[in-house]
């Protein structure tokens, strides 16, 4: 059995996974804070946080790419 999580979305898609000991302490969480709870069974993850990743995915590839450029230049200066 998968262990009940919540996650946390910020307003331009960044987030958090944690979990909680159950679905009721879940809704008691978000009681607490005085936000809205959603099962992404029924309403999937919200579009900002895929749109978060994709950008972040695209960060990392281009500063892989800038490294390893960076490296293969510093090779030719030293050959």
């Amino acid at each position: 059995m998968t262990e009940t999580t919540v996650v946390f979305v910020a307003h331009d898609g960044e987030w958090t996974r944690r979990r909680v000991a159950n679905p009721n302490a879940a809704k008691k969480l978000a009681r607490s804070l005085q936000m809205p709870i959603y099962d992404v069974q029924l309403v999937g993850y919200p579009n900002r946080m895929r749109e978060h990743d994709a950008r972040d995915r695209a960060l990392r590839k281009r500063e892989r790419q800038e490294r390893m450029l960076r490296e293969l230049r510093a090779k030719d200066r030293d050959a």
